[in-house]
């Protein structure tokens, strides 16, 4: 018995020396200090230029995708020519919600229901693109150039003005600081309508646009769902990496902006006043949408998606603050085929 009490107590030595870190012999002197600040330094500027080295290849990659596409596009819409079969052009131009790089986005799975045989997608969005940034002159030349083949673009699809809202920081200009009030209307500053007019005037401008260089030709624009204001960015895990190694690729965009307002503290649940300010404020840019709609109805459509992700702001259809999971974003094409689908084909 005494034994196997003295087995036991060296087994539970043992596991401690084996948590517990090694020290080293030797004493620490500044040239050592010096050798290792060194070595981080040297990993660093590696990991930098493999860094740089990527996102060429990544824009590489992206123009190889476009002109695979485009063969792909010509090819079928030279068959339904042929045939005498219909076929579509779509210019797509965005943010994130068009062309997302950790997942699939709404212009994938527009792609899908159309089918290739049916439509072509000359996309252009990329993600974190402003809205005052998307009138440029490589959209202006693809605009008046159409898909190449001498056909004309049947619609104008633009994903714009989630940046302008939640990029760099800007979220929380539209916040007042926490009072108490459990008003969300109250909390949003006259700041955020004047943004709200300006991202108009350049909704208006590409109206103008489209109507110069593609006369006839309607733009297709959506509101963004509501999205949940819960502290989770663009993330992922790297097995050169400790697993708990938790890095912002992009983001996060409301969760801080709400705590220097002091509606919470860091780790504190998600309160419900802020998530119904975020919807507040969405509304506000979906009314916007809505007013051009009617403003120019032969020229703009609003598609709402709003309200389509069931149960409001779950964050089990939400991959992040802004961005929803591939099976939610399936769900939030729908609503945009539709409309497409009944504009295009012969509707009002």
């Amino acid at each position: 018995m005494a034994q196997k009490k003295k087995a036991s107590r060296a087994k539970k030595k043992a596991a401690v020396r084996a948590k517990s870190p090694r020290r080293s012999k030797r004493p620490l002197t500044g040239p050592a200090l010096q050798l290792a600040a060194k070595k981080a330094d040297l990993k660093f500027r590696r990991t930098a230029q493999a860094y740089v080295a990527k996102a060429a290849e990544l824009e590489s990659a992206r123009l190889a995708r476009a002109e695979a596409d485009r063969a792909v596009g010509l090819f079928y819409a030279a068959q339904a020519a042929e045939a005498k079969q219909p076929f579509y052009h779509f210019l797509a131009q965005g943010d994130s919600w068009f062309d997302y790089a950790c997942g699939f986005s709404l212009v994938h799975y527009l792609k899908s229901l159309f089918g290739p045989e049916k439509a072509y997608f000359q996309n252009i969005a990329v993600s974190g693109r402003l809205l005052r940034d998307m009138l440029s002159d490589d959209f202006k030349e693809k605009l008046k150039a159409g898909p190449g083949n001498g056909a004309a673009w049947n619609a104008i699809l633009f994903a714009g003005g989630g940046n302008d809202i939640c990029g760099d920081s800007r979220f929380q200009d539209w916040l007042k600081p926490y009072d108490g009030s459990t008003d969300p209307e109250g909390y949003i500053t006259t700041a955020f309508d004047q943004e709200v007019l300006f991202l108009q005037g350049i909704y208006e401008e590409a109206i103008a646009l489209v109507a110069k260089f593609a006369k006839g030709v309607r733009i297709f624009a959506h509101d963004y769902d509501f999205a949940i204001p819960d502290n989770r960015c663009v993330t992922g895990i790297s097995p050169h990496l400790e697993s708990d190694f938790h890095f912002c690729f992009a983001g996060p965009w409301m969760y801080p902006a709400f705590q220097i307002r002091g509606f919470h503290k860091t780790g504190d649940k998600v309160p419900q006043l802020t998530k119904d300010i975020v919807k507040a404020i969405l509304k506000r840019l979906a009314d916007m949408l809505a007013g051009l709609e009617r403003k120019y109805p032969s020229q703009f459509v609003l598609v709402s998606t709003q309200s389509t992700l069931q149960p409001i702001q779950d964050p089990k259809l939400w991959a992040n603050e802004l961005h929803p999971y591939n099976d939610s974003f399936k769900l939030l094409a729908q609503p945009f085929y539709d409309k497409l689908r009944g504009r295009i084909s012969g509707g009002a």
